[in-house]
């Protein structure tokens, strides 16, 4: 068992979203002058979710495997402070079942519709390079 991180206004959080050209991703980003932002759609929970998953970026090791493929995800950071002062709270989930190597995970608990549009507003998207091994 690992000892959980406590969240505070100035953590930066990190979001991955798709931006795969498919009718079922597309609402998930804008693209603007050849860089990906993500759209309020990244940041709404889905109906069989207890929370938005999200890493906490001061823990997460290794921003590339977080990222996965680079043609089909992207990722943006934002502070903490945002859900936190809507009333969210913001939860370190490390290891959870669908990422079992993420000591990084964490979780803003509840229905996050409310603030995707200032999230998605508010979050910057991270830029970055692979070296030539891919990671």
């Amino acid at each position: 068992m690992c000892t959980l991180y406590s969240i505070i206004n100035e953590d930066y959080l990190l979001r991955r979203f798709p931006i795969i050209d498919n009718p079922i991703f597309v609402h998930f980003f804008k693209k603007i002058d050849g860089r990906y932002y993500p759209t309020s759609a990244a940041f709404k929970t889905k109906r069989d979710e207890n929370g938005l998953s999200i890493n906490i970026k001061v823990l997460t090791l290794d921003i590339n495997r977080f990222i996965g493929e680079l043609t089909s995800f992207r990722v943006a950071e934002f502070l903490a402070q945002i859900p936190i002062e809507n009333n969210y709270e913001c939860r370190h989930d490390p290891y959870p079942a669908e990422d079992t190597q993420n000591g990084a995970h964490a979780l803003i608990l509840g229905d996050t519709k409310r603030i995707a549009k200032k999230l998605a507003k508010k979050s910057a998207p991270l830029d970055f390079e692979r070296n030539a091994a891919g990671t």
